[in-house]
């Protein structure tokens, strides 16, 4: 099967869903491509700081020895970063027919933005380009592709995590205590009660007379 050199800018977007009550906006994107039960390595751009639901990144991504195929699909996801967990904006998918169909002139174009809840909010604006693809000694032209997955914002591995882990591990130990003293108590209270319940002999202590 035929492979090709994808070269894409992603340069744009305008008018997302602001998910900010106060401040504004820091905004990137995730760029990778799916299709016949495999999935490429994602590409981040930088974060567009302030950027409200207007960021500019002007960011070139490529991908190596793409399979021609149209039932593959390019992914773009904007996400904003958050303080403890990033928030998905919304996200846009462009099927391979669209990109082959195109005539590789990098000519800007718009693709509407779904938001989490399938309403279109937004555009994205980017260019993309197929050219043969470049072999090195170090990649011999191909790239490693994955089992496909879904792609998700990731939480922050901050303050908040850390406290979650203390307060499971000390969660952990109070059990493990717990259970600890039951099990000794248990075990006091049985040699009592097999103390209380053994009979004494009434002639233990006393010396035999016919001897």
């Amino acid at each position: 099967m035929e492979s090709r050199r994808l070269e894409i800018v992603l340069h744009s977007a305008k008018d997302l869903c602001d998910v900010k009550r106060f401040g504004t906006m820091d905004l990137y994107a995730n760029v990778w491509f799916a299709g016949g039960g495999i999935v490429s390595e994602t590409r981040k751009t930088p974060i567009a700081q302030n950027s409200g639901s207007c960021p500019v990144w002007e960011f070139p991504i490529e991908f190596d020895s793409v399979p021609m195929k149209t039932d593959n699909v390019l992914f773009c996801e904007i996400q904003h970063d958050g303080t403890l967990f990033d928030r998905k904006i919304g996200e846009v998918q462009v099927p391979f027919k669209d990109l082959l169909d195109g005539d590789g002139s990098r000519k800007n174009v718009r693709y509407p933005v779904k938001i989490p809840s399938g309403e279109v909010m937004g555009l994205i604006i980017l260019s993309h380009k197929f050219s043969e693809p470049v072999v090195t000694s170090s990649t011999s032209g191909t790239e490693n592709y994955t089992p496909i997955k879904k792609v998700q914002g990731k939480k922050k591995g901050g303050m908040m995590k850390r406290v979650a882990e203390s307060v499971g591990t000390q969660v952990v130990s109070k059990v493990v205590l717990l259970a600890g003293t039951t099990a000794l108590w248990y075990a006091l209270d049985g040699d009592q009660d097999e103390n209380e319940d053994e009979p004494e002999d009434p002639n233990e202590d006393q010396v035999d007379e016919d001897a």
